[in-house]
């Protein structure tokens, strides 16, 4: 499904995340969570960061997550109930190609997908029975509330957490090949493709590597991950940061 979810008629009231001091409390919050170990009020958070549609620009906002397999993040695009997606979210459906999330290990290029029919509703009640204050949040605004499922450049991730089969690019976006015709992993932690045109696994299900390796250079790690997550966002409130 395409991240295109119309704005709805009505929603809550948030102040503006352009002015001078919402951009510097994102900041302020945006140290916090790190300093916390990437959690708010015990639920862990990421650093989505998207590029801007109008202004080409780089922008990061602390969002929830929610475990889909072990290297898939789901995160809502909530902005706390209000009838307008959040900016990140229009950037993400104007670069899809142009998105990365901050993870306490490493730091990967993700590719979006947005949930639909039975897979959106199996997702949001995972959501919503872990974190109630979704649903509080849908029930503030017309607009439903977009359910993205983000997994490692360059596959394409199933619910429980396996991929389906890639091949390894090297930086140029050619093939990698090795002299029996199979794909070989690149030095960027892609995953190895084997004669058959299938991943190659590691022991826990997940790809050997992440999309463009880790932040550090490193390749193969995987994201610890559980059921609960913040809301998305950077505007701070009694509940959590809100997008």
């Amino acid at each position: 499904m395409s991240l295109d979810t119309p704005t709805g008629t009505r929603g809550a009231r948030t102040p503006g995340a352009s002015s001078p001091i919402a951009k510097w409390v994102g900041r302020l919050m945006g140290r916090q969570h790190r300093r916390a170990g990437y959690k708010f009020q015990g639920m862990d958070v990421l650093f989505l960061t998207t590029t801007g549609r109008k202004s080409g620009q780089a922008h990061e906002n602390p969002v929830a997550w929610f475990a889909d397999g072990d290297e898939a993040w789901l995160v809502v695009a909530s902005a706390g109930g209000t009838a307008k997606n959040p900016a990140w979210y229009a950037n993400m459906a104007a670069h899809p190609d142009q998105v990365w999330i901050e993870l306490p290990d490493r730091k990967l290029q993700v590719t979006p997908e947005q949930l639909a029919g039975e897979r959106r509703e199996a997702a949001w009640q995972r959501i919503t029975n872990a974190q109630p204050r979704f649903a509080k949040y849908q029930t503030k605004t017309d607009r439903s509330l977009p359910v993205i499922r983000l997994v490692p450049a360059g596959t394409t991730g199933t619910a429980d957490g396996t991929a389906d089969a890639t091949a390894a690019g090297t930086t140029d976006g050619t093939t990698a090949g090795t002299t029996d015709g199979t794909t070989a992993a690149t030095a960027d932690g892609t995953a190895a493709a084997t004669a058959d045109g299938t991943a190659a696994a590691t022991a826990d299900g997940t790809t050997g590597g992440t999309a463009d390796g880790t932040a550090d250079g490193t390749t193969g790690g995987t994201a610890a991950a559980t059921a609960d997550g913040t809301t998305d966002g950077t505007r701070p409130g009694p509940d959590a940061p809100q997008p």
